[in-house]
This record gives C-alpha cells, structure tokens and sequence, in this order.
C-alpha cells in the first residue's frame, strides 16, 4: 500500500505533475478537488473538449502548474459508478488514443527530457500492441483527436527512442514472453 495518501501533504505542483500526473490521476474524482479561479482559467482550454475519458486527467496536469497541491485525507465526499459515466460509452481504441495523447500532452507540458520519453509512454504502447483493439482504429481516433499532435508525438517517440535502446529492446522482449502466454 502506498503510504503517501494515508495523511495530509503539500506538494509543489510541477513536482506532481512530472512524479504522479504524467503517469496517472493524482485527482482521480473531479469533485473531490477544490481548484482556484486562476488556476482554472488558466488550465482550461477548448482542447480539452476532444478528450472524453482524460480531459479531467489533462485539465488537472494543467492545474497543477499553477501552484502547490494540498492533499487531505478525509472523506469529503462520495465517488458514484454509473451506466451513464463517459467510460462506459467509450470504445477502446477511442480510449487508448486517448491515453496516448494525454501522456504525450502532460510530457510536454512537465518539460521533461527527450529520452524520457519512452520510458513514460511505453507502458501505454504496450497496452496498445497487445489489446484487442484494432490498430488502425487507435490510429484513426489519434487523428481524429489531434492529428498535429499525434505526428508530434510519433516525432517525439522517434527522437527518444535511440536513447533509450535498451529500455525499448526490453518492453518489446516483455510483449514477446506475454504473447507466447496466450
């Protein structure tokens, strides 16, 4: 278990962004936060508008480049599953595309190094490679989103691959051993 929510904490915001964001929700219930009207006007942006699963996880990257992230551990409120939630209504190429392009979005906007790159979006990749979802319609959905963002980001997994040949020689080798599983 991860001790790091069982108290209250203060975080710098842009550390939050580059150590837990990037890689997944630190604000996984948008009614759970509590966001200023700066930040707020600052993080939303009509982009946002293409995502229906990450826009929240996109907005709060945002956020957080706005200041400190104030955490409690108190149960202030209640998160509801639904039949009607946006999840349910989407396909899984929709929410891979998704996911690409958000880890691809929050990198950039954490200014983290080039070849870091592979190492943030691989596990993405790899989800990809070995879903049931058919390639070409996660291509599409990409475009659909953003299709200078997603040359973008092919752009930039081109550029961190060579530094990174290794750590990709790995994820690819760990693809191969779960294939022969099934």
């Amino acid at each position: 278990k991860n001790a790091r929510w069982d108290s209250e904490f203060v975080a710098d915001g842009h550390e939050e962004l580059v150590n837990f964001q990037l890689r997944g929700q630190t604000v996984p219930n948008m009614s759970s936060a509590l966001i200023s009207t700066k930040a707020f006007r600052g993080a939303y942006t009509p982009y946002l508008k293409n995502f229906k699963l990450t826009g929240d996880w996109i907005f709060i990257g945002d956020v957080l480049r706005y200041g400190n992230v104030l955490f409690s551990n108190l149960a202030l409120n209640n998160f509801r599953r639904h039949e009607e939630t946006a999840r349910v209504r989407v396909n899984g190429a929709a929410e891979k595309a998704e996911f690409i392009l958000t880890i691809y979005y929050l990198f950039r906007k954490a200014n983290r190094p080039v070849g870091e790159f592979v190492r943030v979006i691989a596990p993405t990749l790899v989800g990809v490679m070995l879903g049931p979802e058919k390639k070409g319609n996660v291509l599409k959905r990409l475009f659909e989103i953003s299709w200078r963002d997603t040359v973008c980001c092919v752009l930039l997994l081109a550029a961190s691959m060579p530094l990174n040949l290794e750590y990709f020689g790995k994820t690819l080798a760990r693809k191969a051993n779960v294939k022969k599983k099934f």
